[in-house]
């Protein structure tokens, strides 16, 4: 099962609290499951949400991410072991980091034909 959600914030802000218990329950076992839960949002929503959010926080720790457009550090909520000169460079054009467990790796997130 893929779950994908384009704009988190405007998700979560729109939910009840019981669907915000139950979408934590069903991210919390998504490994179990074979449930791939996908999100997106903004370097600036990601901090608003971590503070306020147990859901965000929960995939922010744990969760698998990859990181489009400026630099590693303007993703400011994620923590790696990510040398800190090569997080302070921008992303090139088709660059992004694939975040997991702790270790940041840069890869190509498309090809031009």
């Amino acid at each position: 099962i893929l779950i994908v959600v384009d704009g988190y914030r405007k998700m979560y802000e729109a939910i009840t609290d019981l669907t915000a218990t139950r979408l934590k329950t069903l991210v919390t076992m998504c490994d179990r499951h074979k449930v791939y839960f996908v999100s997106s949002e903004t370097p600036e929503s990601l901090k608003w949400l971590q503070g306020q959010e147990a859901i965000m926080k929960y995939m922010i720790a744990n969760a698998t991410a990859i990181l489009m457009g400026g630099t590693f550090y303007s993703h400011n909520v994620f923590t790696s072991d990510i040398e800190y000169s090569e997080g302070m460079k921008p992303l090139g054009e088709f660059e992004a980091y694939l975040l997991s467990k702790g270790h940041a790796e840069k890869f190509k997130a498309m090809h031009e034909f």
